[in-house]
């Protein structure tokens, strides 16, 4: 969670969204996000036994130098990304001996089997002998112009809560095969980056088929030129009712501001 993170929203769909499609824990490292909000969700999975928060405000470079605006971009995204980075293999190393399988995700990121399939289901249709499950990207860019017309769905908890999976659907037609999201075999690797990983000896990656799983990233995005056009996809809509009943049964019960 980034400096000033307060999406209750967003944090309660991504975990149960992710609980539904096979997920029984959470390690959430908090870089700066306002608690204040966030409190009372995260204490009620902690109470559940579902999430560990981890403080994460690391040392920033230290240097006399005085810095333009430049070098002060440049520094700041340098920080950004060693604090990812280390988070990553942080988490692989502080549940490595707790879970079989470990996966590797933003908030904005949801990492969706295909079929109707869950995470557990979709690993057995994997070969033997790989550690790591690299899942590519599909942008649903969040545009105002693209969003779902929810109040046709006659649904008082879609207009309540709008997950993002359920407002957003039309996606970008091509598959990006860069910065991919990973899910390991803990056993299998020794080091995790942001989009990829370190393997041990032995072990390899596996490219999962997009028909059988891909990363769903939703994020502000220009307008993209394709030869193919945008297309709406449903998919999410087959969970919406379980998805809806989970969120406000959290909120229900924590009483959290929807932000």
């Amino acid at each position: 969670m980034h400096r000033g993170y307060n999406r209750t929203r967003q944090l309660v769909e991504f975990i149960e969204l992710s609980r539904m499609f096979g997920a029984t824990h959470f390690t959430l490292y908090d870089y700066l996000g306002n608690l204040t909000v966030l409190n009372p969700v995260i204490r009620e999975y902690e109470k559940q036994g579902l999430l560990e928060l981890v403080n994460w405000k690391l040392a920033g470079m230290v240097t006399d130098h005085v810095l333009n605006p430049e070098e002060e971009r440049f520094v700041k995204g340098f920080e950004d990304q060693c604090t990812q980075v280390l988070a990553h293999t942080e988490c692989l190393y502080r549940n490595l001996h707790k879970y079989k399988y470990i996966a590797f995700y933003d908030l904005d990121e949801m990492l969706v089997p295909g079929y109707n399939r869950t995470w557990p289901e979709l690993v057995k249709l994997i070969p033997k002998n790989y550690s790591s499950f690299i899942f590519h990207n599909r942008f649903f860019p969040l545009r105002n112009r693209v969003k779902e017309e929810l109040g046709k769905y006659n649904d008082p908890l879609l207009i309540k809560y709008h997950p993002v999976s359920l407002e957003y659907t039309l996606a970008e037609s091509e598959i990006v095969f860069t910065r991919p999201k990973v899910m390991v075999l803990g056993k299998g690797v020794s080091k995790c980056r942001v989009h990829h990983v370190v393997h041990l000896s032995g072990s390899h990656p596996f490219d999962i088929p997009v028909h059988l799983g891909t990363m769903w990233h939703y994020r502000s995005r220009p307008p993209k030129d394709s030869k193919k056009p945008a297309e709406r996809d449903y998919y999410m809509y087959k969970f919406k009712d379980e998805l809806l009943a989970r969120m406000d049964r959290i909120f229900q019960k924590t009483r959290a501001l929807i932000v």
